[in-house]
């Protein structure tokens, strides 16, 4: 027969057990609200380090989350890393899957468009942030690449295809002469492929660096998502091509960037 001793012991393990119990579902609601939350949110804080200010160009020398909310722009175009181990000399191209969605996420309350490859975009950018992107369009080009495109890819705007005009096929059909004649041409495709990349022999290649985008590219991005006189930030800079694209169409232009300040004052002649 059970004694009130024993049954008091009983009851105290059982408690134990449930205590226990309980704190494995608190912490597995933690982790739950985690998931769905994303990443925790880094502070960032440096103050701007400012490298060149003209009345139209402005370049700092920071990582871009730390003064993104410090600086004001019309809308952002850039080509951020890939984040596929590429071998940059100064910039670790490999980042967590963690790591990599907070290098993007500042992004995504501003009009934007990114130059990337839709899969990684969706998986680091749209789904983290709880984004969809309004219009994206193909970049197809020659190479001996595995890849032979990349997709611009709009967020928190509409591009403004009549702003960009392509070049007609079909060049017999009577009716296309006759709107060339007219100075016309067609409305910018879902796809287009009359921009190069810059190869090795190109003449605006940049000494010493990879990955460079064409200023002819630039200007399309810029055309379809801003206006004359609008101020544009790159955040990844590069070699500082969208500056050159801005002047061209005149807008002003913000660029931030951390490892390659010299090849940019360097190109632009600052």
């Amino acid at each position: 027969m059970t004694t009130i001793t024993e049954l008091q012991a009983t009851i105290t393990r059982m408690q134990r057990h449930l205590d226990y119990v309980r704190k494995l579902a608190r912490e597995k609601d933690a982790e739950i609200k985690q998931l769905k939350s994303g990443p925790p949110e880094d502070k960032y804080d440096a103050e701007p380090c400012l490298i060149h200010q003209d009345d139209n160009l402005s370049i700092y020398q920071n990582d871009y989350r730390d003064i993104i909310d410090k600086i004001k722009f019309d809308c952002i175009i850039t080509d951020p890393p890939y984040n596929i181990g590429y071998k940059y000399n100064k910039y670790n191209d490999k980042l967590t899957e963690e790591d990599y969605i907070k290098l993007l996420k500042p992004l995504k309350s501003y009009k934007l468009c990114m130059l990337h490859h839709m899969k990684p975009v969706i998986k680091y950018f749209c789904i983290p942030n709880n984004l969809s992107p309004t219009d994206n369009f193909v970049w197809c080009y020659n190479s001996n690449l595995g890849r032979q495109h990349r997709d611009l890819v709009f967020f928190n705007t509409k591009p403004n295809k009549k702003n960009v005009g392509m070049p007609y096929k079909n060049l017999k059909d009577k009716r296309i002469q006759k709107m060339m004649k007219e100075g016309k041409q067609r409305k910018m495709t879902t796809f287009f492929t009359d921009i190069n990349l810059v190869k090795n022999v190109s003449k605006e290649k940049v000494k010493n660096f990879t990955n460079q985008l064409p200023i002819k590219l630039y200007e399309r991005m810029i055309k379809l998502i801003s206006k004359e006189g609008d101020t544009i930030l790159d955040p990844f800079a590069g070699t500082g091509g969208l500056a050159i694209a801005c002047k061209n169409l005149n807008r002003k232009c913000i660029l931030i960037e951390q490892n390659h300040i010299d090849i940019i004052k360097q190109r632009l002649k600052l």
